[in-house]
């Protein structure tokens, strides 16, 4: 991994709104999901470490990515909470996204649901048994709280979460098309 100036790290996180540019989550320098910068085109294809070249990625978005997942057997089990969040993230957004297209003029059909339901769950138990790594490790207290916020606090978090929602979603969207063009064009 190449070391990025401090600077061109500032100017790239600002530039994409503190977020991943793959599923929307928020990231931030210190914290429990830092930035992770990925190289556009590849230095082994010649890419430079510019602002150009760089966009923010979390740490599960860029570890999943082709020619990273060697990073994710080395992952230690400290870690395990923000793929933990990451993955409940995606699963509700893709939830979202094929609810949103659940129509009755062209409602699938009973087989197809349960498999997209089985795959839903598929996700789940792959976060459990995170979860359960976690538990043995002695990582996690608590509950989750929601403190009150005024009217106007909520109305800004909630603006916050649709800027990353954008992000994912469009993400989402192009990332099918493209598994169907690829899927189009393996079968021919």
């Amino acid at each position: 991994m190449s070391k990025i100036v401090r600077s061109v790290r500032g100017r790239v996180l600002e530039r994409d709104g503190h977020r991943c540019q793959e599923c929307g989550i928020k990231v931030r320098e210190e914290s429990d999901l830092p930035p992770h910068f990925h190289h556009r085109i590849p230095k082994s294809a010649g890419g430079m470490t510019t602002e150009v070249n760089l966009i923010t990625l979390c740490g599960p978005c860029h570890h999943t990515k082709l020619h990273h997942t060697f990073r994710l057997e080395r992952m230690p089990t400290k870690d395990y909470p923000q793929f933990i969040k990451w993955t409940v993230r995606e699963i509700s957004i893709d939830f979202l996204a094929f609810a949103e297209r659940l129509v009755d003029s062209e409602f699938p059909s009973a087989s197809y649901l349960l498999d997209y339901l089985g795959k839903i769950k598929a996700g789940l138990d792959s976060v459990a048994n995170l979860i359960g790594d976690c538990d043995e490790a002695g990582i996690g207290s608590g509950e989750l709280t929601f403190p009150w916020v005024s009217e106007t606090e909520a109305a800004s978090e909630a603006e916050e979460i649709i800027k990353g929602l954008k992000i994912a979603w469009v993400s989402h969207y192009i990332q099918r098309s493209l598994d169907r063009l690829i899927q189009q064009s393996t079968r021919q």
